[in-house]
């Protein structure tokens, strides 16, 4: 049987464990095998699925078949029924992919005798579409894959390319303990400076803040859930996030960490107060923009590292950029008014950064550009803290995220 890197994304990929082998500490790895367990027996039993039908919706309830390879009107409105079933390791969410992205996660269904149907309905882009299918086992460890479909839809009257931008920074906490320096002020520094360099680029530049009190668990979702309303496959998506970042001990998950929580005390008050990674990746599945980078400027106690959240891009097929630093490295400042992330942010974005004739910046030169400076400046500071880029799938030429900006965005 054979299994891709990719459909074993989070029992597989450990580049901390590498690095210590290569140190010669060997622990890691030892315990990383032993976590695993019999992989090949896990293999055999990943959840199957099978596209049963393609129609289009009408207005009157009504449900057209489809066959694969079809052309369909622009704005049409494409339902998938599928048919899951359990081979013995569960069935946990589905995540529905058109050309490389997320644009939709259904929650693991219930099954009757080992097996379920579902409907999904998928959003196209105009022309092209690769149609595919992600199914996850109950534990979320490891996902099969349905065949690929191929559908084009012909092109709707083109709309004007615009910049939506979300920047969250969170100082004060519901907990004074966990109260941050900068965080606010990278966010206002980042939403400025994206309004620069979206100016002239787009047509449009929207950017949305949300800052302390205002960024609780129900304000974030809330933003991006209003985005998801707004946002259309033309736009362009980036959202930045400066706050605590933490791995759940019960589910190994990132967790966003947002103003309002209330209780460090135990994991299940954390895990339930908190932006879990299931929640957050759902939400911006939503958000129908083709090209969307996430920018993800987190803190954390030790036991989260950069690594850890590129599950986040690679179950999202987005762009990540992000950095992960000690609490107390989140609590200095670079220049007395940011961060690190936002400081390397900045100068990429003031033209060291590779860019056109005409100063665009793409966003594969800005993921180059700062995951590299991000810990040459922290260890400038005696700092230790570490960035990873991820491009989308099969994505080396990026997308425009903005122009050279000239003066400092303060």
């Amino acid at each position: 049987m054979w299994l891709s890197f990719s459909q074993a994304y989070r029992t597989l990929y450990a580049p901390a464990i590498v690095s210590a082998q290569l140190r010669g500490d060997r622990a890691p790895a030892q315990a990383g095998l032993a976590a695993l367990g019999d992989l090949r027996t896990r293999l055999t039993q990943e959840p199957s699925v099978d596209v049963r039908a393609l129609c289009l919706a009408a207005a009157d309830g009504g449900c057209t078949a489809v066959k694969e390879g079809a052309a369909l009107p622009g704005g049409a409105r494409l339902q998938m029924r599928v048919g899951l079933q359990d081979r013995g390791s569960g069935v946990g969410p589905v995540d529905l992919f058109v050309n490389g992205r997320n644009v939709g996660r259904t929650a693991a269904t219930a099954l009757a005798g080992g097996q379920a149907e579902v409907k999904l309905e998928v959003p196209l882009d105009p022309g092209r579409n690769l149609v595919q299918l992600r199914v996850y086992d109950a534990a979320g460890r490891i996902f099969t894959e349905s065949r690929q479909i191929e559908l084009g839809q012909e092109d709707a009257a083109p709309r004007a390319h615009r910049l939506f931008v979300l920047a969250v920074g969170i100082d004060h906490f519901a907990l004074p303990d966990l109260t941050l320096r900068y965080a606010v002020a990278d966010a206002h520094s980042f939403a400025g400076m994206m309004r620069q360099a979206g100016a002239g680029l787009f047509s449009a530049v929207e950017v949305t803040e949300l800052t302390d009190s205002h960024a609780t668990r129900a304000g974030i979702l809330a933003a991006l859930a209003q985005l998801a309303g707004k946002v259309t496959a033309d736009d362009t998506f980036l959202l930045y996030a400066a706050t605590h970042g933490v791995k759940s001990e019960q589910t190994g998950r990132f967790l966003l960490i947002p103003q309002d929580i209330g209780s460090l005390g135990t994991w299940d008050a954390i895990d339930s107060a908190a932006i879990d990674e299931t929640t957050l990746i759902a939400a911006l599945a939503r958000i129908d923009a083709q090209d969307a980078i996430l920018l993800l400027d987190t803190c954390h106690s030790g036991q989260l590292t950069a690594d850890n959240l590129a599950n986040i891009g690679h179950e999202t097929g987005r762009y990540l950029l992000a950095a992960a630093g000690s609490d107390q490295e989140a609590l200095d400042s670079y220049d007395d008014r940011n961060g690190v992330f936002v400081y390397a942010l900045h100068e990429a974005l003031a033209g060291r950064a590779a860019h056109d004739d005409a100063g665009t910046i793409s966003a594969l030169s800005l993921g180059e550009y700062v995951s590299r400076r991000v810990g040459e400046l922290a260890r400038r500071k005696g700092g230790a803290q570490d960035a990873v880029f991820r491009a989308a799938r099969g994505d080396l030429a990026g997308f425009p995220v903005g122009r050279v900006i000239g003066a400092d965005p303060h």
